[in-house]
């Protein structure tokens, strides 16, 4: 899930600084850290991470831990859900409006 969050919002980021700031105003470079920035910490504060049963555990990250529940899973948590959803909301406006433009140019 976690990497999921990652790809969609970075995805996403990247088309908006590339809609609204134009690869000629702003560095190539510059909106790509940009855009992983955002991505690595809408996973990070975005999810958690539990045992498949929905034990909490202290000890994840260590070997073994949930190895009687199941193993340790990844879970959005509020932020990550509403991150996930707006995201995945603007992606298809934006697509939407791709292809009207691109209906109406022909």
């Amino acid at each position: 899930m976690g990497i999921l969050l990652f790809i969609v919002s970075f995805l996403t980021a990247l088309y908006l600084f590339f809609a609204f700031l134009g690869a000629k105003r702003v560095n190539f470079l510059v909106i790509l850290m940009a855009a992983l920035l955002i991505g690595f910490l809408t996973k990070t504060f975005g999810t958690y991470s539990g045992c498949a049963d929905g034990w909490i555990s202290e000890n994840i990250g260590e070997q073994g831990a949930c190895s009687h529940h199941g193993g340790v899973v990844t879970y959005f948590n509020t932020f990550g859900a509403v991150a996930m959803s707006v995201c995945v909301f603007m992606f298809v406006i934006v697509i939407a409006i791709q292809f009207i433009k691109f209906r109406n140019d022909l």
